[in-house]
C-alpha cells in the first residue's frame, strides 16, 4: 500500500505539473495502474525503494521496471482492493481537477467578461467623450456663428447709426445754416430799419438845432443890438441932460421929454424888432418842421411808391407766369377737341379771337387770321367751342387779361 501511494503520489505531482494534458495523462496512468495490477507481482518481504528521494523526471510513457524494478506480486485481493481505493481517489482527483479546471474557466469567462465590460466601458466613455467633443465642436461653430452674425448686426447697426448720425448732423447744420442766414436777414432788415429811423431822427435832430441855433442866434442880435441901442439912449440922454445943464430948466425938460420919447421909440422900436425877429425865428422853426414833416411824407411815399412798383412787378411776373401756363394747356385741350377734316396739312394756322366768360365758359369764337382753309378754320373754332368752359388761371389779373384773347392753332404747335 505505501508503494503503491508512493506511487500514485509520484503520478499526481507528474499530472500536477502539466495541467493542460490532465486527461490524456489521466488516462495513459489510469491504463499503465490496470496493466500493473494483472501483471505485476509485488513480493511482500522486499522493501519498496525510496520514490520521494528521487529525482522527478517528466516523460509522456511510464515503465514499471523503471518505477518499481524490484517488486514483486500482491495478492490478487489486495491489488482489488488497492484498485478501487485508487480509482476512487483518481475520480476524486479528477472531480477535484474538473471543478478546479470549472473555477479556472469560470475566473476566465469572468475575467473575459470583465475585461470584455472594461472595454465596453472604456469604449462607451470615448463614445460620450467624442460625441460631447463632437457636441462641444458644434456648439463652438454655433456660438461663432451667432457671434459673426451678432459681430456683423451690430456692425450694422453702428453702420446705420453712423449713417443716422451723420444725416441728422448734415440736417442739424443745414438748420443752423437756415436759420442763421435768417437771422442775418433779420438783423440786416432790422439795422436798416433802425438806420432809417437813426437817420430820420438825426435829420429832425439837425433840423431841430438848426432851427434853436438860428433863434439863439436871432435871440443874441437882437440882445446885442438893444443893449446898443441902450448904450446910445444913455450916451444920448447923457448928452442931453449934460445940454440941459446948459440950456437950463426947459432945456432939461425938453431934452428929458425928447430922451425919454426916444427912449419910448427905440424900446418900441426893440420891441418890434424883437417880436419879428422872434416871429421870423418861429416861421423858420415852423418852416424847419414842415420841411421835415414833407421830407418823412416824401420819404413815405417814395418807399409806398416803391413798395406798389414791387408788388406790381411781382403781380405782372405771377400773370404772366399764369398765362404762360394757360397756353399751353389750352393747346392741349382744344387739340384733343379737335376733328381733323380731310385733306388737312399739318403745317395750316389760323388765329382765332376768343371771348370768355367769368367761369371760363367760351361766348363767341372769331376767325381774325384764315388759314386760306375755311374748313379748317371751322374746325379749329369748334374745337374751341367744344373744349369749353376752359381752365382760366386763378390769378384774377391773368384771368382779366384773358377775357378776350388771340389763339393761334395748328395741328402741329
Amino acid at each position: 500500500m505505501m508503494k503503491m501511494s508512493s506511487a500514485l503520489s509520484f503520478f499526481r505531482e507528474s499530472l500536477d505539473t502539466k495541467q493542460p494534458f490532465f486527461l490524456l495523462s489521466l488516462l495513459i496512468h489510469g491504463l499503465l495502474i490496470g496493466m500493473l495490477a494483472i501483471k505485476l507481482k509485488w513480493p511482500h518481504h522486499s522493501k519498496p525503494r525510496n520514490i520521494s528521494s528521487m529525482s522527478v523526471i517528466e516523460a509522456t510513457v511510464i515503465s514499471k521496471d523503471l518505477i518499481f524494478p524490484e517488486q514483486k506480486e500482491i495478492p490478487q485481493s489486495i491489488k482489488q482492493k488497492d484498485i478501487a481505493s485508487e480509482q476512487l481517489s483518481l475520480l476524486r482527483q479528477k472531480k477535484k481537477a474538473q471543478e478546479e479546471l470549472k473555477q479556472k474557466a469560470e475566473a476566465e469567462r469572468k475575467a473575459k467578461e470583465a475585461a470584455e465590460q472594461k472595454q465596453k466601458e472604456a469604449e462607451e466613455v470615448a463614445r460620450k467623450k467624442a460625441e460631447e467633443e463632437q457636441k462641444q465642436a458644434e456648439l463652438a461653430k454655433q456660438k461663432a456663428q451667432e457671434e459673426a452674425k451678432k459681430q456683423k448686426a451690430e456692425s450694422e447697426r453702428k453702420a446705420k447709426e453712423a449713417a443716422e448720425q451723420k444725416q441728422k448732423e448734415a440736417e442739424e447744420v443745414a438748420r443752423k445754416k437756415a436759420e442763421e442766414e435768417q437771422k442775418q436777414a433779420e438783423l440786416a432788415k432790422q439795422k436798416a430799419q433802425e438806420e432809417t429811423k437813426k437817420q430820420k431822427a438825426e435829420s429832425e435832430r439837425k433840423a431841430k438845432e438848426a432851427a434853436e441855433q438860428k433863434q439863439k442866434e436871432a435871440e443874441e442880435v437882437a440882445r446885442k443890438k438893444a443893449e446898443e441901442e441902450q448904450k446910445q439912449a444913455e450916451l444920448a440922454k447923457q448928452k442931453a441932460q449934460e445940454e440941459a445943464k446948459k440950456q437950463k430948466a426947459e432945456a432939461e425938460r425938453k431934452a428929458k421929454e425928447a430922451a425919454e420919447q426916444k427912449q419910448k421909440e427905440a424900446e418900441e422900436v426893440t420891441r418890434k424888432k424883437a417880436e419879428e425877429e422872434q416871429r421870423q425865428a418861429e416861421l423858420a422853426k415852423k418852416k424847419a418842421q414842415e420841411e421835415a414833416k414833407q421830407k418823412a411824407e416824401s420819404e413815405r411815399k417814395q418807399r409806398d411808391l416803391q413798395d406798389r412798383i414791387d408788388s406790381e412787378r411781382k403781380n405782372e411776373s405771377q400773370v404772366r407766369e399764369a398765362i404762360e401756363r394757360f397756353i399751353p394747356q389750352l393747346q392741349m385741350r382744344v387739340q384733343r377737341y379737335w376733328v381733323r377734316p380731310p385733306g388737312v396739312q399739318n403745317d395750316m394756322v389760323t388765329v382765332l379771337r376768343v371771348d370768355l366768360l367769368p367761369s371760363g365758359d367760351v361766348s363767341n369764337v372769331t376767325v381774325i387770321e384764315s388759314s386760306g382753309d375755311p374748313v379748317f378754320d371751322r374746325s379749329a373754332q369748334a374745337a374751341v367751342y367744344r373744349a369749353s368752359p376752359l381752365p382760366i388761371p386763378a390769378n384774377k389779373e391773368a384771368a382779366k387779361q384773358l377775357k378776350s384773347f388771340n389763339f393761334k392753332f395748328c395741328p402741329n404747335c
